[in-house]
């Protein structure tokens, strides 16, 4: 049973790498933002 639902994990990751890595990307870059204007 969870050998089948790390698959359905595995596969989800693979067919959404891209999509994930650029709303990472996304959340860095405003994160990043965010901390310059506090600094400022």
């Amino acid at each position: 049973m969870r050998l089948k639902d790390a698959d359905k994990g595995k596969n989800y990751l693979n067919a959404n790498k891209k999509d994930i890595l650029e709303l990472i990307a996304e959340l860095e870059a405003k994160v990043d933002e965010k901390v310059r204007k506090s600094i400022a």
